[in-house]
Order: structure tokens, then C-alpha cells, then sequence
């Protein structure tokens, strides 16, 4: 499949009006019309085409070539010479695309890939191994919303102990995430889906609700010094209302806010510390802790931290 998205037509469109540009989307599919045979050539949404081929690959970059000319070759619209530029997005042998929903997730996946990449190059290659990972990544989305949904996220404790007497110090709180099809997802694929997704928010309340549960059923003498450490994510701490729903959580259980300690990496912290201070202050205040991880001593992380309660 050679993908074509010819990047300017709404630009021209609002300039020009649609119904001229309608008459350059002809020019360029006569163009087209004369590299393939006529039904092998589709209109895919407003400012794609779709050319599906069987060419060998020492022909493809010929027919790319011949696409970015048509590009340079101006188009005359009410008088005005106008160039539209295109994106080329190929994709080799799709086995794996069995539906016409999944020829537009793939479309939209390879020029996704092709602008983010920000590669001016001739045309973009998407493989068949990131159409499978962009299937995942869509089944993993749906997992984690049906997880948030029915509570399905498991929370393990990994202990920590103190060096000095072999007691149990603190622990950390680990979310997995299961599913009868996938089996185990592991956090460093399933978080950044949740990050992007927006999702990692609501997930983050629902870690806190599963530790503050854990403490009230089983923590049973007080301790000044034991607590539990949650990872932070860097979109949680942009939330303004992190403070709020957080100490929502901890006073519907009734436990010391100093069994709770949020954990952040030193990235996270020099990035996000003037939006994330007022709700660290409000939050160390009642006696919450902070801890930074991947801490370097470079001496350049200095300033930041003397400004917030760590």
C-alpha cells in the first residue's frame, strides 16, 4: 500500500474554498491514474489516496519518485498556481490487515509514525511488525479501561528493609496488570499507554485507594517511620487538583497521611516542580512524604531541590 496525504489541501481549502479544491484533487488523481491501473486506486478521507500495488521493490521508489514530482508540478486553481505537498507512507505486504477498519488504523498509524519522526525523507516505511505493536497497544488501551471500569489492577508490596536491624523500613507499591488473552502486561508497556491516554490519572487514584485500604486492614501499631511509596507519573503531578483528590482518598480510610510517600524521578521533579510545589507543600504539611529516584550528582540539580519538600 502506498499512503499519500497531501498535507496543505485544507490549508489551500480554506483560502481558495472546497469546491476549487475539489477540481485539484482531480488533477492529482488523473495524475495518479497514470503510475496504476485505475482500480487499484482509492480516495481514503478528505486528503489521502491509497494505492495498492504488487510491484516489486525496485519499482517502488520510482513510482515514490513520480508521486513527488506530481507535487512539485503546480496545479492552476481561479488563477492561482498552487503546489500540494505530499506525505508517503508504504506499507510492506500487511498480512496482518484482514478488515477495512484496520487498513485506516493503519494508515493513520504509518503517518502518525511519518510526522512524528519528522523525517523529510521521500516516504516513510511502515513495517509489519508495528502494525502488530499498534494493535497491542490498542488491545492494551481497551484492557486498562475495562480494568478502571471492574477495579482489576493488582497492587504488590515489595518490602524494604533497614540496614541497621533487618526491620521492615517502608515498601513499595507495584500495579500489574493481567488479562485472560494477553496474560501479564508489564508496567513499562501498559504506563506509557495510560500516559498518553490520559488514563494514568484515574489509574494513579485507584493505587492510592488499593495502599490506603492495605494500611488500614493491616497496618495495626502505629509507626513513625514505616510508610509506602507510589510511583508518580509526570501527567499526575500537572494535575492542579493532585492535593484534593489525594487526601480524599486517604481521610475516606481514616489513615495518618506519614504511611503515604509519593516517589518521583529527578527528571520529573526538575521539569514539573513549579506546577507540582503548591500541592508537595500542602501535602508534606499533614505529613506525606516525597522521595526522588534516578537522582544524579550533577551539582546542576541542586537549585530545584532546595525549593521543594523532599
Amino acid at each position: 500500500l502506498i499512503c499519500i496525504e497531501y498535507e496543505n489541501i485544507s490549508y489551500f481549502s480554506k483560502i481558495l474554498g472546497p469546491l476549487p479544491m475539489n477540481d485539484a484533487i482531480r488533477v492529482l488523481a488523473d495524475r495518479l491514474k497514470t503510475l496504476v491501473p485505475k482500480q487499484t486506486i482509492y480516495r481514503y478521507d478528505w486528503n489521502r489516496f491509497v494505492l495498492l500495488l504488487s510491484h516489486k521493490p525496485d519499482q517502488l521508489e520510482s513510482i515514490v519518485e513520480r508521486i513527488n514530482a506530481f507535487g512539485e508540478e503546480p496545479i492552476s486553481i481561479l488563477g492561482t498556481k498552487i503546489r500540494l505537498n505530499p506525505f508517503i507512507c508504504v506499507l510492506h505486504s500487511p498480512e496482518s490487515i484482514t478488515y477495512v477498519d484496520d487498513v485506516g488504523d493503519a494508515i493513520d498509524y504509518g503517518f502518525k509514525e511519518y510526522k512524528r519522526q519528522n523525517k523529510r525523507e521521500p516516504f516513510f516505511n511502515l513495517e509489519e511488525q508495528a502494525i502488530i505493536r499498534k494493535r497491542r497497544d490498542q488491545a492494551i488501551l481497551r484492557i486498562l479501561n475495562r480494568a478502571i471500569n471492574n477495579d482489576e489492577f493488582n497492587v504488590m508490596y515489595q518490602p524494604v528493609k533497614s540496614s541497621s536491624d533487618g526491620s521492615f523500613a517502608s515498601a513499595e507499591a507495584l500495579a500489574r496488570l493481567s488479562d485472560q488473552t494477553l496474560g501479564d502486561i508489564s508496567p513499562q508497556e501498559f504506563i506509557p499507554i495510560a500516559e498518553t491516554s490520559g488514563l494514568v490519572v484515574r489509574i494513579g487514584e485507584i493505587i492510592i485507594d488499593h495502599v490506603c485500604r492495605f494500611i488500614k486492614e493491616n497496618i495495626k501499631i502505629p509507626s513513625d517511620k514505616f510508610n509506602i511509596s507510589i510511583n508518580l507519573s509526570p501527567v499526575q503531578c500537572m494535575q492542579a487538583d493532585f492535593a484534593d483528590r489525594t487526601l480524599e482518598i486517604v481521610n475516606r480510610y481514616g489513615i495518618d497521611p506519614r504511611y503515604i510517600s509519593f516517589e518521583l524521578t529527578a527528571d520529573t521533579m526538575e521539569r514539573l516542580s513549579s506546577y507540582f510545589l503548591p500541592s508537595m507543600t500542602r501535602l508534606n504539611d499533614l505529613g506525606v512524604r516525597f522521595t526522588i529516584d534516578n537522582y544524579s550528582v550533577n551539582m546542576e540539580d541542586a537549585p530545584y531541590l532546595t525549593s521543594v519538600p523532599l
